[in-house]
């Protein structure tokens, strides 16, 4: 079933491929890697089928397949991290979005994603003080790290500055999240 799922996404059949993959975790147990895999890889074939149709049913499953994994991994930083940037994203729940940001920041404070995504759940909330200072830590990360700074970081800075009512300095973060953009 899996190889029918990987044929079915590959022409765009996203209801197909999430009807094999259902048909696979079915028969597996909830704590068996293979179905974290399975689960995980249904959550991304609705969201890409979310963001071709703007179907909302396909958010409300992601989020709620997010929601399952939770349950049977609740202290997975990455799940909550996935679920919260997915609601901040599509401004959903965000007092909700924010505690699963918290919570996964809380389980790698030096994971500079995590961070961003806090920081993200932080300007949805209005919260535009602290999101500038996440956002500060989260570049010192990425920077010791020697690792890149993804384009949006810079569009979440730009929103911080902005809700600070520091319109020039957003502009030159928003300037700086499409010159990332455009490198990448």
């Amino acid at each position: 079933h899996s190889l029918a799922s990987s044929l079915a996404q590959g022409r765009g059949a996203y209801n197909e491929a999430i009807e094999h993959i259902d048909q696979c975790t079915d028969i597996l147990s909830k704590e068996s890697p293979e179905w974290e895999v399975l689960a995980l890889r249904k959550v991304n074939l609705q969201i890409m089928a979310y963001v071709k149709t703007g179907d909302d049913m396909y958010f409300k499953s992601a989020t709620d397949q997010l929601t399952e994994m939770l349950q049977v991994q609740p202290n997975n930083g990455s799940l909550m991290n996935n679920l919260a940037y997915l609601l901040t994203d599509n401004d959903q729940q965000l007092e909700t979005a924010l505690e699963y940001a918290r919570k996964a920041h809380r389980t790698d404070p030096g994971n500079a994603n995590y961070l961003d995504t806090y920081a993200y759940a932080q300007c949805k909330n209005g919260q535009y003080e602290q999101a500038e200072q996440s956002l500060i830590r989260s570049i010192q990360i990425y920077d010791v790290s020697g690792q890149s700074i993804p384009w949006d970081l810079y569009e979440h800075f730009g929103m911080a500055k902005e809700g600070l009512d520091k319109s020039a300095e957003a502009q030159q973060k928003q300037q700086k999240a499409r010159t990332a953009a455009e490198g990448r």
